[in-house]
């Protein structure tokens, strides 16, 4: 009895231990995870969520952990994975309203994930859900990410509609953030439409912008008169296409957008014979080519050499690029396929208890003690004071039986 008096106390001793390094030390991996995800450190983003997760288990803060993780794989372009971590933000966020941005922001990029596979009525589904926890400030991005799955779906009058819904809503709120990016995706719809026109109206709607000198609205400046440029491209003006894509190079800093513009260049030098400078950017465009997305458009890159070299004469640049071109979309292929495969086989209408928490025995068994520490402490307590006194009366009770065995044995003797 006394040694299992010594082991209540002990577990006494360890759940409160746990408790107290719960309440004094509180892990700010979430606030690191953020930074790094801030610089695109995608695996130290995830090691630390993860690391959040196993030291705060059980808390609110689960469901931002989680948020984290998804917005993590994402970015590594690991979709199943991302998708189970948003339905698991969804599932452990806390019901108060206070919630509701967190809320509307996991419904969102599921939707965002839904529409860059193709599932375009899930994406639908998944955004007008998040229209219920919206503010007014994020409405216009709501109406807009619907206008981008209905021009997918080439559903160009309903994608419209929503568009200058969307804004609408930014003018009132004087958004210049989103009335740029509403307008140049206005554009590209018209130019889906082969309105060149129309479109370039937008797009110039854009440039014209005033007052706005961040760096977001010189992107924009970039993307709308590259757009300008590509629309005279597919009316064959290479001519006039040029100079806007040449603008457009001022204005654009990242690599991707670069990229793309390189491209453009390289193709409408090659339409005017002038290989010399076609070559040149494209080869500008190689550079870059392993710090961009690989995607179909991207991997275009070689296929449109080929046929530049092809048309210049220089057949064996030409057959290169041919077998560039090829392994590349195998490449390209394959990776995609498994992608694909791994998000088309993940159900998102399966009950969200298929996915268990990433934890090891030790994690859950500190977040049960964690959730239950008073009623656990309580029961020990109670435990260790009903041990004792039986611990006390069995001693009394020994004393007394030794007392009359020892009284006894005097009386015996006496006689």
């Amino acid at each position: 009895m006394k040694r299992i008096i010594h082991f209540l106390i002990f577990l006494f001793l360890i759940v409160n231990l746990i408790s107290c390094k719960e309440e004094v030390i509180p892990y700010n991996g979430n606030i690191l995870s953020n930074f790094h995800l801030e610089k695109k450190n995608y695996d130290s983003a995830i090691y630390f969520s993860k690391e959040s997760l196993r030291q705060n288990l059980g808390n609110e803060s689960d469901f931002l952990s989680y948020f984290l993780l998804a917005y993590s794989y994402e970015g590594k372009l690991e979709y199943k994975k991302s998708s189970e971590y948003y339905l698991l933000a969804l599932k452990y966020i806390p019901e108060d309203k206070e919630y509701d941005e967190n809320r509307f922001r996991i419904l969102n990029n599921i939707g965002k994930l839904c529409k860059i596979h193709k599932k375009y009525d899930l994406a639908l589904e998944y955004y007008n859900k998040s229209l219920s926890y919206v503010g007014e400030k994020e409405k216009a991005t709501v109406l807009f990410n619907l206008g981008n799955v209905h021009r997918s779906k080439k559903d160009y009058n309903q994608a419209s509609q929503l568009y200058l819904k969307a804004l609408e809503l930014a003018i009132d709120r004087n958004d210049l953030h989103r009335q740029v990016k509403i307008n140049n995706r206005l554009g590209l719809l018209y130019s889906d439409l082969k309105e060149f026109e129309k479109a370039r109206s937008y797009y110039q709607t854009v440039v014209n912008y005033q007052g706005d000198t961040s760096k977001f609205y010189k992107k924009y400046i970039g993307k709308s008169l590259h757009n300008v440029g590509s629309s005279y491209m597919y009316q064959e003006k290479y001519e006039t296409a040029i100079p806007y894509f040449l603008k457009a190079l001022r204005y654009k800093k990242q690599e991707e957008d670069r990229f793309i513009t390189y491209m453009d260049l390289g193709t409408s030098y090659t339409k005017l014979a002038n290989y010399e400078l076609a070559h040149s950017y494209y080869l500008k465009a190689e550079e870059i080519f392993d710090r961009v997305k690989l995607n179909e458009k991207n991997i275009e890159l070689f296929n449109l050499m080929k046929l530049s070299y092809r048309a210049s004469g220089n057949i064996n640049s030409s057959i290169i690029y041919a077998d560039y071109y090829i392994k590349k979309v195998k490449e390209y292929l394959q990776t995609r396929d498994q992608l694909i495969d791994d998000f088309t086989a993940f159900d998102f209408s399966n009950n969200l208890e298929e996915f268990k928490k990433d934890q090891t025995f030790s994690d859950a068994f500190r977040s049960m003690v964690l959730k239950n520490r008073v009623l656990i402490s309580g029961i020990l307590l109670i435990l260790i004071f009903a041990g004792f006194v039986h611990y006390r009366k069995n001693r009394a009770f020994a004393r007394i039986k030794k007392v009359t065995k020892d009284l006894d044995s005097f009386m015996n003797n006496i006689r």
